[in-house]
């Protein structure tokens, strides 16, 4: 990640994180979330381990349901917050956004770094947007 940075500082990169895999001590899932947040990730896609039935995991001692969805949760809100973090530092620069569907008086599109945008644009148009404020779970684009 440090060497995409450093060409691309811009750069969007996210993760998937099972949360509460079987066998997962208290002191692993702090290390996940301080790793997490070492990395600085874009985004997160966050969920909670569920048993397959037939695989070797599902024959591991099983971290209690309850502390699984905890967990997930937790890790939830740190990757709210790093996107969030992540999109403030995007505010300011312009970016070319392709506008592909409409929501909320909107067209909607995305970054090359992968930031939702909500702009004016006319759906299918490809232009130049500044970022200007956050909005929803993305920016508003100008």
């Amino acid at each position: 990640v440090q060497d995409i940075r450093a060409v691309f500082p811009n750069a969007g990169i996210t993760t998937d994180v099972i949360a509460g895999f079987p066998e997962e001590t208290e002191e692993e899932h702090q290390q996940t979330v301080a790793f997490v947040k070492q990395v600085g990730f874009s985004a997160l896609h966050v969920f909670p381990y569920s048993e397959r039935t037939g695989t070797a995991a599902c024959r591991l001692k099983q971290v209690p349901k309850a502390v699984r969805l905890k967990r997930a949760a937790e890790l939830i809100e740190v990757g709210n917050a790093l996107k969030t973090d992540f999109m403030r530092r995007s505010l300011g620069q312009t970016y070319s956004v392709y506008a592909e569907t409409e929501e909320d008086g909107f067209t909607v599109g995305y970054t090359p770094n992968y930031i939702k945008v909500y702009t004016k644009l006319n759906a299918g148009d490809m232009q130049p947007v500044s970022l200007q404020e956050i909005y929803k779970e993305g920016v508003i684009g100008k």
